[in-house]
């Protein structure tokens, strides 16, 4: 299958990724095809196939860090189209999947920044994060705190405009 057709099968399933999809999606090729046949601003429906494509995301960047996999076709930041696309759904619950990739290691740590985690707006995350009885929750609260304490957090339109830019995205 190629990007149009995983798309097309997960379309047709109902909008749930089926074991096939799943096979499919591991190959970082067929998951860069995904994310440019994917609109900028996705609907809901698209949830569940960019969480699984960002845990194949953390899963190739594992690989990369422990030398376990190559990447011939410069793919490695497909994590942070995949965080984008995923930002822009705007679903506060992603912040902990978002934040778990972040301390992954240096490399995704160092450009998974704060306004990936916000894709719900700054407050409602932190109100999500405040109330959350995650283990995660309470690093990922201090984070966005002092981002938002930073003024970093002010201009995410800029910044969503700048990725789009970044990742080609604009249509």
């Amino acid at each position: 299958m190629d990007a149009t057709e995983i798309l097309n099968a997960y379309r047709e399933n109902g909008f749930v990724l089926s074991p096939q999809c799943c096979t499919e999606i591991k190959n970082e090729q067929k998951r860069d095809g995904i994310y440019r046949l994917i609109p900028n601003n996705p609907r809901d429906e698209f949830h569940e196939l960019l969480v699984q494509l960002f845990e194949e995301e953390i899963e190739f960047r594992n690989g990369l860090w422990r030398r376990e996999r190559e990447d011939d076709n410069d793919l490695f930041e497909n994590i942070y189209q995949c965080a984008f696309l995923l930002h822009q759904l705007g679903r506060v619950e992603d912040v902990l999947l978002m934040w778990r990739a972040k301390n992954l290691n240096m490399d995704v740590g160092s450009r998974l920044d704060a306004q990936y985690l916000v894709g719900a707006g700054v407050l409602e995350t932190i109100k999500f994060l405040e109330s959350s009885t995650d283990p995660l929750a309470s690093d990922a609260l201090r984070y966005v705190n002092a981002w938002r304490v930073s003024a970093d957090l002010d201009d995410l339109p800029k910044w969503r405009e700048h990725q789009m830019t970044y990742f080609n995205r604009h249509t």
